[in-house]
């Protein structure tokens, strides 16, 4: 079973994407960053690209994208 603040370690998930997927999905980030930092991340679509999808601007897809590394720095 995976401990919620230890799921990203090398030795509970082997794949790494999976790994960025379940990293991307924390409880401690937004809905909105979740989608946006999948999309960038695992999706590999560039920020323009988010953006536009979302229909948001490319600032707007900056910031979260701030705000997802700014909360695992902080953890």
């Amino acid at each position: 079973m995976l401990c919620h603040g230890h799921f990203w370690e090398e030795n509970q998930i082997k794949d790494d994407l999976l790994r960025m997927m379940f990293t991307c999905c924390h409880d401690g980030i937004s809905k909105e960053n979740q989608i946006t930092s999948i999309l960038k991340a695992l999706c590999g679509f560039g920020t323009s690209e988010v953006a536009s999808a979302l229909l948001v601007s490319e600032d707007a897809i900056f910031k979260r994208l701030y705000r997802v590394k700014k909360f695992f720095r902080d953890q």
